[in-house]
């Protein structure tokens, strides 16, 4: 018999596991944006506070997701 406190315990490492791909997705996002910088005429280069923010906004998402999905679980 399959208990409700089991299925909440295998969602919860899920959600975890989940994260992994996301962080590294987000990763190859954000590292090649950052390292361009270097490449770029001087006089062409912007802040990348925007795009700093832009891209790791996601992440903040996602990890305040898993926070609330947790809560919503026990």
């Amino acid at each position: 018999m399959t208990y409700p406190e089991d299925i909440i315990n295998v969602m919860r490492l899920f959600f975890l596991f989940l994260m992994f791909p996301f962080l590294i997705q987000f990763g190859w996002y954000y590292m090649p944006g950052r390292g361009v910088r270097k490449y770029i005429n001087p006089l062409l280069k912007i802040k990348t506070g925007l795009f700093a923010f832009t891209a790791l906004f996601p992440l903040i998402y996602a990890f305040t997701a898993f926070y609330l999905m947790d809560g919503l679980l026990i």
